[in-house]
């Protein structure tokens, strides 16, 4: 997973918050503009949710390869696991972080594939 830092999370020169929400979108090239080799798959960070209080962050990563284009989500995983990580919560705060970092990425995901008509996803 590439994580990014808060502090990396610059408003105007890699996306933009949204507000008080505690996502990032970031700038990522139209898909149109990506052209992977054969056999390659290009992945962007195009949104980012973070929940300071507990340290959880997550983000929505999408997947170009030949025609194809996925997303996936990962919260506090690694790239070994395919972002994938067990989640084990001692608190109600942390339950709650995850809970959190979990819709955002919901909300971004459901944004991004035009799920809900009339609403439209963007970096500005």
């Amino acid at each position: 997973m590439t994580t990014t830092s808060t502090n990396e999370l610059t408003n105007g020169t890699n996306g933009r918050w949204l507000g008080q929400r505690r996502i990032f979108r970031h700038h990522a090239p139209a898909v149109e503009d990506i052209n992977p080799e054969p056999g390659v798959v290009v992945f962007h960070t195009v949104s980012t949710a973070v929940a300071d209080w507990a340290g959880v962050r997550g983000e929505l990563v999408r997947c170009v390869g030949e025609g194809e284009v996925s997303y996936e989500a990962r919260i506090n995983g690694t790239e070994d696991h395919c972002g994938l990580s067990d989640v084990a919560a001692y608190s109600i705060d942390k339950i709650a972080a995850l809970a959190k970092v979990t819709n955002d990425l919901r909300y971004e995901w459901e944004q991004i594939t035009g799920r809900h008509k009339g609403v439209t996803w963007s970096v500005f």
